[in-house]
């Protein structure tokens, strides 16, 4: 008899289940959506850049913080397009590993030492546009 009862309200719950992990299918980014309906902004903070991108590195990590009001979940993290890892709920903490070799495609003189801007996005599941933040990384010259 129990087993019957087991049977009923595992049946009783699948619709719910299945209503859950539809909401978890892949999200279509598009950062040119606003339409208002975030309660609040996203602040993004880079807490750990490297200063300086060496000869010979070949990746470097940005790590950095989100924060948005209670009740509104971050959606994605960009670092220069690379998603980001959420390191604590919500995007609370973020890192994203960059190929160093990408950052050094972007100097225009690969002979002298130069300073690139790495952007960072945040997007809110309630589709506001992204907020944006950026790093200074010098790429030292060979």
């Amino acid at each position: 008899m129990a087993s019957h009862r087991s049977l009923i309200f595992a049946a009783a719950l699948a619709p719910a289940f299945a209503l859950a992990l539809a909401g978890c299918d892949d999200f279509d980014f598009d950062p040119d959506i606003d339409d208002g309906s975030c309660p609040a902004d996203i602040a993004i903070t880079v807490t750990a850049a490297p200063a300086t991108l060496a000869p010979t590195a070949e990746a470097v990590t940005v790590r950095g913080t989100a924060e948005i009001g209670a009740g509104v979940a971050i959606r994605r993290v960009t670092v220069d397009g690379v998603d980001a890892t959420a390191t604590s709920f919500n995007f609370a903490g973020w890192s994203a590993q960059l190929p160093a070799a990408a950052l050094r495609s972007r100097v225009a003189d690969p002979a002298v030492d130069q300073k690139i801007e790495v952007a960072i996005a945040a997007v809110a599941a309630c589709g506001d546009a992204p907020a944006k933040a950026t790093a200074s990384i010098l790429v030292d010259a060979p």
